[in-house]
């Protein structure tokens, strides 16, 4: 509980470090922050045709289960 209160505590520095990494990791890109959405989103379309199309999956709605691996995995 002590790790939630600090967590609490020091949540507008935690708000404005993750603020300035994000500024930096996306500075001078033309998209900017909708890298982060965009990216992961073309990975899935990448997987599901390779896994729908090249090489079908006999698993039913493979799509389904790459979405729900690949959003964890892609974002920590």
């Amino acid at each position: 509980m002590s790790i939630l209160k600090e967590l609490y505590d020091y949540r507008q520095m935690i708000f404005s470090l993750v603020r300035k990494d994000l500024r930096g990791r996306y500075k001078g890109s033309v998209l900017g922050f909708l890298w982060t959405f965009i990216n992961p989103l073309f990975q899935l379309l990448v997987y599901t045709i390779a896994f729908s199309f090249i090489l079908p999956s006999p698993i039913e709605k493979y799509y389904l289960h790459l979405f729900v691996a690949l959003i964890p995995w892609i974002f920590f």
